[in-house]
């Protein structure tokens, strides 16, 4: 990828879109384009912490495993998101989760130390990074409230429905079932069966891996039930 290509991704990215152009290709200078194949892991939760990314295709999954080694997905990173932005600018040594490549990925890495030089004089930039991460944490509220108060139905309806939004319209290609099910807090087994129901309560289609929602007004009835 050449470095206007870069420039352009990092333009358009709103974790640099504070930065002046002599800082954009700063940054440029430092970044090093990255590619993956599906299955690959970017980092290791406890691994030290030596970049952040910025993603330009492929989905990337950002998860924990908990004490009885079940895998805990914190969210799914869609190309011009940042990620793993927390540690670096948090001071944290390790990275606290890790980052599989769900599909081929093409990334931006931005080596941590240099980044934080470039940045350290700026606060217009830092406010910028700072509103960043409160939305994040917002994300991460509305997650918990949605594991801890939703039924699983409620869940999938709810993912169903946003993520026929992002696309703007009615179908949805399905991720794998035990990487949604961790999604939504469940397992493999438990969203079989709220498939099931909700095909038989006609509010989806399903043909293999895609989903075409039949019913919106009730399966956003159902999204909104505690």
């Amino acid at each position: 990828m050449s470095a206007p290509i870069l420039l352009e991704n990092l333009r358009h990215c709103f974790f640099f879109d504070a930065l002046a152009e002599k800082d954009l290709q700063a940054v440029v200078a430092m970044a090093v384009l990255r590619q993956y194949r599906a299955g690959q892991r970017i980092f290791l939760e406890g691994e030290p912490v030596e970049a952040f990314f910025l993603l330009v295709s492929g989905l990337v999954q950002a998860y924990k495993m908990g004490p009885d080694g079940k895998e805990v997905v914190l969210h799914l990173v869609q190309p011009g998101d940042v990620f793993a932005e927390y540690p670096v600018f948090g001071g944290l040594a390790h990275y606290p989760a890790s980052a599989l490549c769900l599909e081929p990925v093409t990334l931006i890495a931005i080596p941590a130390g240099s980044f934080k030089v470039l940045v350290a004089d700026k606060p217009d930039i830092l406010l910028a990074m700072l509103a960043r991460f409160s939305r994040r944490i917002q994300e991460f509220g509305a997650m918990i409230e949605d594991l801890s108060l939703r039924s699983v139905d409620a869940r999938l309806a709810r993912y169903l429905l946003a993520t026929s939004d992002q696309h703007q319209g009615s179908s949805i290609v399905l991720m794998q079932k035990k990487t949604l099910a961790a999604i939504l807090g469940t397992v493999p087994e438990t969203l079989s069966r709220a498939f099931k129901r909700f095909r038989q309560q006609g509010l989806i289609r399903m043909d293999g891996t895609i989903v075409q929602i039949q019913d919106r007004a009730n399966l956003q009835a159902l999204a909104n039930q505690d």
